[in-house]
């Protein structure tokens, strides 16, 4: 039993796109060695709903399906879905694509890629490609330095334009370093004048608040309350002060 390799979800108009669903059929193809176009259109007919199949089956009249090839059956189905556009349209769709500002260099070429697929532009592609780059470079610097270059490659132009696309984003992330660092170092010293200043304005300890000479306490002798006691050494009201009988 021969097995096979891979699968083939079916075909849905609404959300597939013909060409890239074919594309993926042919790889199948290719993987299963099935080279018999009888067997190929059978593949793709028993790989779609049942409202697919009614539209496969009107887009080949007056012919039926059993009558069509593989190949003829692929050229209808671009024709119902994909329609071929004004290449002066595509064109203009191409040279009016705008860069955004978050869209890297790699990303920007791939949409302008996507957009010169029905252009015609042949051989001259990879110069058209080069000369939106370059039109779109929103650093006047590298541009300058672009348009400077006499045997300008579309291969240069990208390695230039992504050279420069890595330093703008190393520098913004060391200046947005160096400006953290700026703000921990003023608040530190804001913090520091704080304190200083807390401890500046702050009144000085009444001195006269120490040990009690009544009692030794750490409070005020007008505060003691053995002021009113009398005193067993001297046999007066309140503590005597010690200092005046030495």
């Amino acid at each position: 039993m021969t097995s096979v390799h891979g699968a083939i979800a079916p075909f849905d108009p609404d959300t597939d796109k013909r060409t890239e669903y074919i594309k993926h059929l042919q790889f199948y193809f290719t993987t299963n060695n099935i080279r018999d176009g009888p067997k190929q259109k059978a593949i793709l007919l028993s790989n779609c709903g049942a409202s697919t199949f009614r539209i496969l089956r009107s887009i080949v009249l007056p012919d039926a399906l059993m009558d069509v090839t593989f190949t003829t059956l692929v050229n209808k189905m671009k024709e119902h879905w994909e329609p071929k556009s004004s290449v002066i349209v595509q064109c203009f769709q191409f040279n009016s694509r705008q860069r955004a500002s978050n869209e890297t260099v790699a990303e920007y070429m791939a949409a302008l890629r996507k957009l010169a697929e029905h252009c015609n532009y042949g051989h001259s592609l990879n110069e058209m490609l080069g000369d939106r780059l370059v039109c779109r470079i929103a650093n006047p610097t590298i541009q300058k330095r672009l348009l400077a270059e006499p045997d300008l490659t579309l291969d240069k132009a990208v390695s230039m334009a992504q050279a420069a696309e890595l330093a703008d984003k190393g520098a913004k992330e060391l200046q947005a370093g160096d400006d953290k660092s700026l703000k921990d170092v003023h608040k530190v010293s804001s913090s520091s004048q704080q304190r200083g200043s807390h401890s500046k304005d702050t009144p000085p300890r009444d001195k006269s608040i120490g040990n009690c000479y009544r009692c030794g306490g750490k409070h005020s002798q007008l505060t003691c309350h053995f002021k009113s006691e009398t005193c067993h050494f001297c046999d007066k009201k309140g503590h005597c002060d010690i200092l005046n009988i030495m």
